[in-house]
């Protein structure tokens, strides 16, 4: 690629959320508790997936947003 990278470049805005993960053995039913196996966390937001997946297929991605608020007054936005 030349020293000007020519690839398109896309602006995402949105919120970005922290996904709380909970992985079961069978698929729950209605008004019964379910346990589950494992528990994980992962970056996400429609805006953010979409940066990333813009990103993998080969263009130049940008996100914009907020990351939640004040410090000590947001506990999943203290953890970004």
């Amino acid at each position: 690629m030349s020293s000007t990278d020519e690839r398109k470049h896309i602006l995402c805005t949105g919120i970005a959320v922290l996904d709380l993960i909970f992985r079961v053995n069978t698929f729950p039913r209605p008004e019964v508790k379910t346990q589950a196996s494992e528990f994980g966390t992962i970056n996400g937001g429609n805006a953010a997936n979409a940066a990333v997946a813009i990103a993998h297929l080969g263009a130049r991605a940008s996100f914009a947003g907020p990351l939640g608020g004040p410090r000590g007054a947001d506990s999943v936005g203290d953890t970004f």
